[in-house]
């Protein structure tokens, strides 16, 4: 699944035809100030750097009054280069000596050679780009490419009138073709260079992600908001959950159709995965699970114990064997708030970076995620496939509990099991610090409102214990 289009996204509305304007402004006001600027340095006799430094002076007056209208708090909380870490300075370099580049361009070529050398520049990087970061590639990419090719086969053979009234060849000027060409290549290679780092990182954030994110604000009863609905993973994917809670009342889960028509879809490429798993300091499971509740807890968010360990909390008051040392279930199941499923989409580079965790996503055939698995990355095997989780630890799944509207009752419905709850009996959860032998600190829990009550509807004698798991497509009906 790509980036939102523009027509019925999960995020902001966006107007093609204004897009499309704002480019053909960019390009028009970019190519004057190019040609212009060509033309002040080649009418008058003053130095390339003069030039340069009277454009750097309006450049940092601007720049100051930015930072001092938006964010002169940060700076005073944290000074002025907080966060320059050594691939921002290498950015900050190149783009430096990409402007004295482009100066030279000008004065001893021309605006459209600069404009060529950006394209190839691109090209290039973007290639790079495919095997360093695992870029994708698209027809339009190979479009964009070939016009390039052509336009500057076309432009080579091209005739003009310098500013001086002589005609000349644009790729033919004897005496000054190699300093030309050298400032070409020069150019190529800083912009080149400039667009790497810029790569590199975007790759860093995505991989070790950022602590500041604001997740969305838990509302049970009502539909989503759509700028609130998505979340972006470290292969550049954007993933959504449904906005529409009519449209989850009537979807009927995947469990036992094999899920038909959906997509099993990594947050992480598979050379990422293999390389984190590698390392070998992966978390254990109730680690990850005591943090993710935290984090959760800290937004007011929901992420509720459910199915089989919400009857190993209730009958053998534990997730692990206090005898053997080992996990009584394979996994360890959780419903979530569609609020909190975007939460802990936010939250995968920090469980990547931190604990060797990523998150494998159910997508649906509309492109919604019905389904979450979070998995550690050591000893992880086929993280792309359908099914259960096989790796070091035992894996958290989560399902998708909206509540929705169904005839006159508020029902909380599992997304991918199809199980229907009263909204009551799980919500608002309880909040309970609970001890294993798995963990030396509490674990901050949440349970459903009513858990007995649940358990009853699911597995009817559930303190006595069976191989019977739960087979999804049922209605509770309420206690009240």
């Amino acid at each position: 699944m790509s980036a939102e289009s523009a027509s019925g996204g999960a995020g902001e509305p966006q107007d093609q035809w204004l897009g499309l304007l704002a480019v053909l402004v960019s390009c028009l006001t970019s190519g004057f100030a190019g040609v212009y600027f060509e033309l002040v340095l080649k009418s008058n006799k003053q130095s390339v750097h003069y030039h340069n430094f009277q454009l750097a002076f309006w450049s940092i007056l601007f720049a100051v009054v930015l930072i001092i209208c938006k964010d002169m708090a940060q700076v005073k909380s944290h000074g002025l280069f907080h966060g320059f870490d050594e691939i921002v300075v290498l950015i900050v370099v190149t783009q430096a000596m990409t402007g004295f580049a482009v100066s030279m361009m000008l004065k001893y070529a021309n605006a459209l050679l600069k404009g060529f050398a950006i394209s190839v520049a691109a090209i290039v990087a973007f290639v790079a780009s495919v095997f360093l970061f695992d870029a994708k590639v698209d027809g339009l990419f190979f479009v964009g490419a070939s016009m390039v090719g052509i336009a500057v086969k076309m432009y080579s053979g091209k005739y003009h009138q310098d500013y001086t009234g002589q005609r000349q060849s644009y790729c033919s000027r004897p005496n000054k073709a190699s300093f030309t060409s050298k400032i070409l290549l020069v150019f190529a290679l800083l912009l080149f260079a400039s667009s790497v780092s810029q790569c590199m990182i975007v790759s860093q954030i995505s991989t070790e992600g950022s602590e500041n994110y604001t997740p969305a604000i838990v509302t049970f009863t009502s539909d989503l908001p759509a700028n609130k609905s998505f979340f972006t993973a470290g292969t550049h994917e954007t993933f959504r959950v449904p906005t529409d809670m009519q449209y989850v009342s009537e979807q009927t889960g995947y469990t036992d159709k094999g899920f038909k028509g959906g997509k099993v879809k990594c947050m992480r490429t598979y050379r990422d995965i293999k390389r984190r798993g590698k390392a070998e300091n992966c978390a254990p499971t109730l680690d990850v699970l005591a943090w993710l509740m935290e984090q959760v807890n800290a937004k007011e968010g929901a992420l509720i114990i459910a199915y089989g360990e919400l009857i190993h909390i209730h009958r053998e008051k534990d997730f692990v064997n206090a005898t053997t040392g080992k996990y009584i279930d394979d996994d360890i199941d959780l419903w979530a708030s569609l609020e909190t499923v975007v939460h802990v989409g936010q939250l995968e580079p920090v469980l990547f970076r931190k604990f060797g965790w990523t998150v494998r996503l159910y997508v649906n055939a509309q492109g919604f995620v019905v389904y979450l698995q979070l998995m550690a990355t050591c000893g992880l095997s086929a993280p792309h496939r359908y099914g259960k989780v096989k790796s070091s630890e035992p894996a958290i799944e989560i399902y998708p509990l909206p509540v929705v509207q169904v005839k006159s009752a508020l029902m909380a419905q599992d997304m991918w099991q199809n199980n229907r709850f009263p909204a009551s009996m799980i919500y608002p959860p309880q909040h309970v610090s609970f001890n294993s032998s798995g963990t030396v600190h509490p674990l901050p829990l949440q349970l459903p409102r009513e858990a007995l009550n649940v358990m009853t509807c699911l597995y009817g004698n559930w303190t006595i214990p069976s191989q019977d798991h739960d087979s999804g497509s049922k209605t509770c009906a309420t206690t009240s």
